[in-house]
Formats: C-alpha cells, sequence, structure tokens
C-alpha cells in the first residue's frame, strides 16, 4: 500500500517518535515510528495494511488505494503541504519548486495541491498583489472565478490539468528537500 506521512516530529526516545499534527501529539509505537519515517519525505509502500489503516485514522498518513496517477493525485489532495520554519537551504531549488514554495510560503491562506495546480495551469505567478493576507481575497478569486467549479470541485477540474504532474513532483521534492512538511 502506498502512503505518504503527515505532521512533525517533535522528539524521540528509545526509537519512538513523537508526532505533532494539528494541535495534536501522537507517541507512536516502534512500528508505527518506522513506517511514519520511511514516509515522511517520500511515498512509500509497506505491506502492513493494519497498521498503515490504524496511523491515517489518527491522522498520521494519507494512503493511496493503489498506484495509480489518480490515486497519487488524490493521496496529495488530501495532504496540506506547510513551508519548514528552517527549511534546509543547502538544498537549491529548481524554478518550479521556488514558484511552488513562494505561493506556499508567502500567499497568506494555506493552498491546497488543487489551487496549487490551478495558479500554474493558469500561469499566475506569484506577486504582491496577491499575496499576503491583505490579499487573500484578490487570490481566491483568481483562482476559482476563472474555473467552473459549479458542476465539479477543483480536485475533479485539475486531475486533467497539463501541468499537475510537476506541480505534483515539485511538491514531493521540497518535502524530500526539506522545505515543507505534510500537515
Amino acid at each position: 500500500m502506498l502512503y505518504i506521512s503527515k505532521g512533525i516530529l517533535i522528539t524521540e526516545k528509545d526509537g519512538r517518535y513523537c508526532i505533532f499534527r494539528r494541535g495534536t501529539e501522537s507517541h507512536l509505537t516502534r512500528t508505527e515510528t518506522e513506517i511514519w519515517k520511511a514516509g515522511r519525505d517520500r511515498l512509500c509502500e509497506s505491506d502492513a495494511i493494519l497498521t498503515l489503516e490504524d496511523m491515517e485514522d489518527e491522522g498520521l498518513i494519507s494512503i493511496a488505494e493503489n498506484n495509480s496517477e489518480k490515486s497519487i493525485y488524490d493521496l496529495l489532495c488530501d495532504c496540506m503541504f506547510i513551508p519548514q520554519q528552517h527549511p534546509n537551504v543547502n538544498n537549491p531549488l529548481t524554478a518550479t519548486e521556488s514558484i511552488l514554495y513562494v505561493w506556499l510560503r508567502d500567499a497568506g491562506i494555506r493552498l491546497t495541491t488543487a489551487e496549487l495546480i490551478c495558479l500554474c495551469e493558469q500561469d499566475i505567478a506569484p506577486a504582491q498583489n496577491l499575496l499576503g493576507e491583505s490579499n487573500r481575497q484578490a487570490l481566491v478569486s483568481a483562482i476559482y472565478l476563472n474555473n467552473d467549479v459549479n458542476d465539479f470541485t477543483l480536485e475533479d477540474l485539475m486531475i486533467s490539468a497539463k501541468c499537475k504532474d510537476w506541480v505534483i513532483a515539485g511538491l514531493l521534492s521540497l518535502v524530500q528537500k526539506q522545505y515543507l512538511y505534510i500537515g
């Protein structure tokens, strides 16, 4: 089963992790620690189905139904990508990664995977008039006013976006380079 870990490591004691996610601390067993650690910065596979399902119920991981492109997209739409307070700046970013990182760090709202894809699909670059708390409404309008979300959700519309694959690759790379974690 394919999965990715959520939350941020607080402490490690005796080979066991304590993870913080959305205001809650979770103390993991050794098995859960190994699973969470493996999926901390990448998509990962495991056969420990019951443990994975328990961890998903606790909000510690997101699981893909299978390895299909749609399942991976759905998994990442279930994730919230959050900028690290102290990113590992020794890992240089590509142009795509830089754009995604600026959006996530400076938008003034938490952007979803589909919203990031939408911005890139419309070729909307991060600009002062769209960044920060004072420009939230302008950003939301840029995303949603040009898209017919009456009949479909934005996630349904963006699954066929031309830029979807490179946005997903960029997000996963930013997690691996420790600029983002998944909340």
